[in-house]
């Protein structure tokens, strides 16, 4: 009995840890891919066109923020 029983929990453990780590993989890409397409749409579509001044002192082009 108790050598059935040791087989059930390894076979139980394995499929856990298998569809845990397919189910936070795919959670992980989707949320990952989803969110950096969000920001970077919205970093293009909100960016610097209509910027008239900066505090960056790199940035050269544009007079300094007060």
């Amino acid at each position: 009995m108790s050598k059935n029983l040791a087989a059930a929990t390894k076979r139980a453990d394995e499929n856990y840890a298998s569809g845990y780590g397919n189910g936070s993989s795919s959670g992980y890409s989707s949320g990952y891919s989803d969110g950096n397409s969000s920001g970077y749409n919205s970093g293009l579509y909100a960016g610097s066109d209509s910027l008239t001044c900066s505090d960056d002192p790199d940035v050269t082009w544009l007079p300094y923020c007060n």
